[in-house]
């Protein structure tokens, strides 16, 4: 699919601008000297706000990341089994963030239930802890069967997931 410069510069303007509050914007480049016109300028010292704080609580959590080149359906059972205690991830490893990527809807078919039952034991019993995954095979067209009545609404799918036993009325 060919985009024009425009179309891009739309879409990205979309994007940036969702993400952020103009009035914030604006505001972080007046106080570093960007008139209100320079919206791009105003932008830059908006984010570059943004990570240095991101950068100074860094410094004072204890975070910790661990990636590995396990496949992610196989890393649940080989943390479980104590097979990764040398690199730092015991049984007894709880995390507030899990990422699985698109293992959710990836071509292996890993699956809602199976991802959040092997994965569950191992978040952080907090209320911000969460997995967090990617639906990209829901954006595609050609992933559904030709007898698909359509797209999956909100709705839908949190009554899907409502019902899943991986999350046991853990939906809002």
């Amino acid at each position: 699919m060919d985009m024009s410069k425009s179309q891009l510069l739309q879409i990205w303007r979309l994007l940036i601008f969702t993400l952020y509050s103009v009035k914030e914007v604006i505001e972080s480049g007046i106080a570093h000297g960007c008139r209100m016109e320079d919206i791009y300028g105003c932008l830059y010292f908006h984010i570059s706000d943004q990570l240095r704080a991101f950068a100074q609580r860094i410094k004072t959590l204890n975070i910790s990341f661990h990636l590995t080149q396990i496949p992610p359906q196989n890393l649940p059972d080989r943390i479980r089994h104590g097979k990764l205690s040398a690199n730092g991830l015991p049984p007894a490893t709880k995390f507030d963030r899990i990422d699985v990527g698109d293992t959710l809807s990836d071509d292996q078919h890993i699956g809602f239930d199976s991802v959040l039952m092997r994965w569950q034991p191992f978040l952080a019993k907090t209320k911000h802890a969460a997995i967090v995954g990617c639906l990209s095979n829901w954006l595609n067209p050609d992933s559904l069967p030709e007898d698909s009545p359509g797209w999956p609404t909100s709705a839908e799918t949190s009554k899907a997931m409502a019902t899943s036993s991986a999350f046991a009325g853990k939906v809002r």
